[in-house]
């Protein structure tokens, strides 16, 4: 080989770095997103994250056509997505995964997007199954859903899951909730909205359609039809509007004894505090939203149409605003001695600040039975600790 040659073949080289990894048409920016088209630009894209390590900070993504059976999962807890999907209207179909998870397993998130820190995600529907059979872990993190399983912050809009998720959790111990931390979460849309400080976001108009069976949850679980929530002690609110639930929510819960040790459950979304005892007054909304299936729970579980809030015993609240509830709410306990609540609206399990209903609508019944010898409160809109904060 010449000389000339040589330099010619070095050019070549060094500009092939330049280029992207993938043959994505686009340039990946806000005016020219990179567009997914089909099953092999998505599984290069999960495989460019979880791989590569590439977490597509400050790049753009636009799906271009309906996709089948998606293999992988993009963003995991080493290399989560940061980048910014817009599905466009179009779908993803035969999403299925079946998960078994040993005790010694740390932070799992299963969904089309597996994990996501600071992402934006808009106009994503999915449709499939996801099942995970979780042997309990005291320091496992584990987030379940349909289109995101765990996120760090972030935004979200118009969202839609159409995939049902089954979870069974064995081996799950009594009284397990003294830090408020939640180690199982489970929601339709966003399995477990997992911040640590949080920028006052606004997560718009998104819906789940799937069914959840949740069997074996102890006060470190929460299941939402929608999504769960650790909730930050620090930073400005955040607030949920217009987010609908259409699946049926059913939840086996542990024979808990202690008021805070109890699962929390809710059409919407079930809340706790990642930090008990101080910080500013949290208050995260649920604005517009409303409830359309049947929340079924037995043993030791809060559950609501909208918003359940587990306990936190600090200055927060949680607010749900111009929600309605069309289901109906069952709750059997035949087993433990917790004090449990049962609401149309909110399920309010708190040693704080009481939480507030505004201009929220019940149509669902409320029914209770079983026989176990806790403290159990039902009502049509509020079911609370206290009577110290308003409904109306």
């Amino acid at each position: 080989m010449t000389k000339n040659n040589k330099k010619w073949l070095l050019v070549i080289i060094a500009f092939s770095f330049c280029l992207p990894l993938f043959a994505w048409n686009g340039s990946g920016t806000y005016e020219d997103p990179y567009q997914i088209g089909s099953k092999l630009d998505w599984n290069d894209l999960c495989g460019d994250v979880n791989i590569n390590g590439n977490n597509q900070s400050g790049v753009y993504f636009i799906q271009t056509a309906d996709i089948v059976s998606p293999s992988r999962f993009c963003g995991t807890p080493e290399t989560p997505f940061k980048g910014n999907y817009d599905g466009d209207g179009y779908y993803f179909s035969n999403l299925f995964t079946i998960v078994t998870l040993s005790s010694t397993a740390t932070t799992n998130a299963f969904g089309l997007f597996g994990y996501c820190e600071e992402a934006t995600i808009e106009n994503v529907s999915v449709y499939g199954r996801i099942n995970v059979l979780a042997d309990y872990n005291a320091n496992a993190c584990v987030g379940v859903g349909g289109v995101i399983g765990m996120s760090v912050r972030g935004l979200f809009a118009s969202l839609h899951n159409y995939v049902d998720i089954d979870v069974k959790i064995s081996n799950a111990p009594t009284g397990q909730a003294s830090n408020g931390n939640i180690k199982y979460g489970v929601g339709g849309v966003l399995g477990l909205n997992a911040w640590t400080t949080n920028s006052g976001t606004l997560h718009i108009g998104c819906e789940n359609y799937g069914n959840i069976y949740v069997d074996g949850a102890n006060g470190e679980t929460c299941v939402g039809g929608c999504l769960t929530a650790n909730v930050p002690n620090s930073g400005t609110d955040t607030t949920f509007s217009g987010w609908n639930n259409f699946g049926k929510v059913v939840v086996n819960g542990t024979a808990e004894s202690v008021q805070n040790n109890i699962s929390s459950v809710a059409g919407i979304g079930a809340i706790r505090w990642n930090i008990p005892n101080g910080g500013t007054t949290r208050t995260p909304k649920f604005v517009g939203c409303s409830n359309f299936e049947t929340i079924v729970c037995s043993n030791s579980v809060n559950q609501a149409g909208i918003a359940s809030k587990g306990l936190s015993y600090g200055n927060h609240q949680a607010r749900c605003e111009s929600s309605t509830n069309y289901a109906d709410i069952v709750k059997v306990n035949n087993s433990g001695s917790a004090r449990d609540y049962a609401a149309g609206i909110l399920a309010d399990l708190d040693q704080g600040l009481d939480s507030v209903c505004v201009l929220c609508v019940n149509y669902g019944k409320i029914k209770a039975s079983g026989t176990a010898s806790g403290i159990r409160q039902i009502a049509g809109i509020s079911a609370r600790t206290s009577s110290s904060s308003s409904s109306s």
